[in-house]
């Protein structure tokens, strides 16, 4: 009976990391904006948006990052080829809108609802100056205002 114990608990183990892979799944997607003297970045999300300025960057860009809890990365990669991580934008005027419109639907797998988290990182050139509004997040970027 000891053995036996001692067997399972080495097999679970070697295997805990097979089995918690299979629970949670991440993608990370990138999309790069060229700026004009003023670009604002309306995002239609109830998530925060981070910023970073980076040193070298010429353009803006978008990075999404999605955490799925209760599926496999082949099955985000099946919704991802199904569109539902695609990042839409839509420019009027210098405002930029960026949303994620089919992230607004349910998902049911196997009579379990999806459960994911996702948020942005605006990365913006050093030489701009940023400034922020919240509901919804709103990023205005205006270039060569900040040596």
């Amino acid at each position: 009976m000891k053995k036996s114990v001692v067997l399972l608990f080495l097999f679970l183990s070697i295997h805990a990391h097979e089995l918690s892979a299979q629970t949670r799944a991440s993608k990370t997607f990138a999309k790069t904006f060229q700026l004009t003297a003023e670009t604002e970045f309306v995002f239609d999300v109830t998530d925060s948006v981070q910023v970073i300025q980076t040193e070298n960057a010429q353009q803006a860009r978008i990075m999404l990052f999605i955490d799925a809890y209760n599926t496999s990365n082949e099955m985000l990669k099946s919704l991802t080829e199904a569109g539902r991580y695609l990042i839409k934008t839509q420019t009027i005027g210098s405002q930029l809108y960026v949303s994620l419109p089919f992230m607004k639907n349910n998902v049911v797998l196997n009579g379990v609802h999806l459960k994911e988290s996702h948020y942005f990182i605006l990365y913006a050139p050093k030489n701009t100056t940023i400034s922020r509004t919240t509901s919804p997040a709103k990023v205005s970027i205006v270039r060569g205002t900040n040596p």
